[in-house]
């Protein structure tokens, strides 16, 4: 299980500032070691009290450090924002939450110091985020140049690079707030990230966002961020606000949620321009370069950024991933595009077939299973990979559409991972996956999410992904105590130790007769293997048997749940359904027979109509139509 990133967060609280703290201390993936305070939006005094209060109000851990930072730029006067952020920098808010009784952590001083010290000290394991003027880092790095060469990253908040300023036409404020700053930074040797406002002016947070996310909270933290965006709401409801600071900030939690190019950089220090962010873009030959190399963020995944903001800051107290409780399901594999034709009959070995129109949805067995436990009911959390194709963006807002939290699917450069279907006139089909992205999941990817598995009460996984990458996560949740369900698709050979790690194998005729060794065709041998499997160490097991039902073994007992009289169009998705609803049940705490009689009744649904995800029926749906309410 791998180590929170240490993280230091220099800010000028600010509005904006505020929400990224917000979604800081909200991320598992980060450990915020320490808040330093620098004047940008407000005089250092109330940027220090601001983010005091705001460490409390967002439950900041005792052991982050606040400290009070720089209080003018490196040269030249001082400029703020008030005309943005409003007279206390928090839109007119503090004065509610000191009424409320909130007491600001105590500052202590010198901001810059400890930042050469934790660099000396932590060297490549800190990262250091910037969402105020760079007075602090430039003083920092004047100090111990070397110490701040060898931090893994400095993630930047500032700059307009190919884009408008927004306090003048070419300066973004950060930069313009301390030029000299800026261009000392940037002319650096400094691992720098750049989320200049290319990228932040595309990551907005509407009118509606707010008032359906914070629907029904009555908390402090739902309070005070409804003030909080009031007045900026009101002042840009058509567009809404751009989420500056907290991009940042979801930046370093995701890294893939943006994209950056290697260009030449430095900053204009004086006149009309100071603070203007000058890009060397000349193609041509010359010895006149002007610049730094800086990694510069262009391109973002909107939707998944606005979607990482709202699930982690405004969602409600009792959503919040188990680092605090433990609760709903969470997916650990596929997402593919499939692409499915049918046929009269599938083609044998060299056969050409001739069959219909191509049908065009979602599926990949995480992405199903996770679909049919929130139709099912449950808070669904996947943890998957898609690519940064057309494919990947229409896959993630199907799955967000279908009520599946998509904050743990993580882009990737190779293409989306496609299943090519082939269906025959009854039903059954073949099934070929390019893997493509999902080949792409590793532990690292599952470790770094460990406190949304840790916090399930139920963690699915199937072996569509690396069996590695399966074993990681599975160990996680077994570790801590959740229970854990493992469907064995496509088969493949499994390590005995991971039996250990499973409570509840799922697996139809094929897979378990692949596990036993021995066939899998009538009751008496679906009843052998069941015994089997638990010698094997799967001490409960459910073994599908399409419109035969399904067989379980719990607790030394075995039992059948017949099949559903139904007229059988594409079973593509059937098994993801029985899988999900599963999950879904159990996660409710249902005994596993009753979780296999919901479970078998919405397969039978499914294979009512052609398609994958599309076809998997709400939780309403399968009551209705059999008529057994649970």
């Amino acid at each position: 299980m791998s180590v929170p990133r240490t993280v230091i967060i220099d800010t000028d609280p600010g509005i904006d500032d505020a929400l990224a703290l917000a979604l800081a201390f909200n991320s598992p993936e980060l450990e915020v070691a320490a808040v330093h305070t620098v004047a940008g939006n407000v005089d250092i005094a109330p940027a220090t009290l601001n983010a005091g209060l705001l460490l409390e109000l967002f439950g900041a851990p005792g052991d982050c450090v606040l400290a009070k930072g720089s209080a003018k730029p490196l040269r030249g006067r001082r400029e703020d924002a008030h005309y943005f952020h409003g007279g206390d920098g928090l839109g007119g808010t503090r004065a509610g939450l000191e009424e409320r009784g909130l007491v600001p952590r105590r500052a202590r001083s010198g901001a810059v110091g400890r930042i050469v010290k934790a660099a000396r000290a932590l060297g490549p394991k800190l990262t250091i985020v910037a969402l105020g003027p760079l007075t602090n880092i430039a003083h920092a790095m004047r100090r111990d140049p070397p110490a701040l060469s060898s931090i893994g990253a400095l993630v930047i908040m500032g700059g307009a690079v190919r884009v408008p300023g927004n306090v003048t036409a070419a300066a973004e404020f950060n930069f313009y707030a301390d030029a000299h700053a800026a261009a000392r930074v940037l002319a650096a040797d400094l691992p720098v990230t750049l989320i200049p406002l290319d990228v932040t002016e595309q990551v907005r947070l509407t009118p509606g966002d707010v008032r359906d996310a914070l629907a029904g909270r009555r908390d402090p933290q739902a309070r005070a961020l409804r003030a909080l965006l009031a007045e900026p709401l009101r002042r840009q409801r058509q567009a809404g606000i751009a989420l500056h600071d907290p991009l940042a900030v979801a930046a370093v939690i995701e890294p893939e949620l943006v994209s950056t190019e290697t260009v030449l950089l430095s900053v204009v220090t004086g006149g009309a321009a100071a603070g203007m962010s000058l890009e060397d873009a000349r193609v041509f030959s010359t010895k006149s370069k002007v610049g730094k190399p800086v990694q510069v963020a262009f391109d973002v995944d909107a939707e998944h950024a606005r979607h990482l903001f709202l699930s982690r800051v405004m969602r409600k107290p009792d959503d919040a991933q188990l680092v605090q409780e433990r609760r709903g399901v969470v997916v650990v594999g596929s997402t593919n595009f499939d692409l499915v034709v049918r046929a009269e009959h599938l083609p044998r070995a060299g056969e050409t077939v001739l069959g219909s129109d191509l049908l065009q949805t979602a599926g990949g067995k995480g992405a199903n299973q996770a679909v049919a436990a929130s139709q099912a009911g449950a808070d669904v959390r996947l943890i998957s990979r898609v690519g940064k194709d057309e494919f990947g963006g229409v896959l993630l807002k199907r799955l967000a559409a279908a009520g599946v939290n998509v904050t743990g699917v993580e882009r990737d450069p190779r293409s989306t991972g496609v299943a090519l279907i082939t269906v025959d006139r009854h039903g059954q089909n073949q099934i070929t996956v390019a893997m493509g992205a999902n080949d792409a999941m590793r532990e690292e990817q599952v470790d770094k999410l460990s406190g949304i598995i840790t916090g399930a009460a139920v963690v699915v996984a199937q072996l569509e992904i690396p069996i590695e990458t399966v074993i990681a996560a599975l160990s996680n949740a077994h570790e801590a105590g959740v229970t854990t369900i493992l469907n064995p698709a496509p088969i493949r050979p499994l390590p005995p130790y991971l039996a250990g790690m499973i409570d509840i194998l799922v697996a139809n005729e094929v897979e378990a007769e692949a596990l036993v060794g021995s066939p899998v065709g009538t009751m008496p041998e679906v009843r052998r293997a069941l015994a089997t499997l638990a010698s094997m160490g799967y001490t409960n097991a459910v073994i599908t048997l399409g419109r035969r039902g399904a067989m379980w073994r719990a607790d030394g007992k075995q039992g059948r749940v017949a099949g559903q009289a139904v007229e059988a169009v594409d079973t593509t998705a059937a098994g993801d359904t029985f899988i999900g609803y599963l999950a879904a049940a159990v996660a409710e705490g249902q005994a596993l027979v009753e979780a296999v009689i919901l479970a078998n009744q919405a397969a039978a649904l499914t294979v009512m109509e052609t398609g994958a995800l599309d076809t998997i029926p709400s939780r309403e749906q399968v009551v209705s139509h059999f008529d057994k309410p649970r």
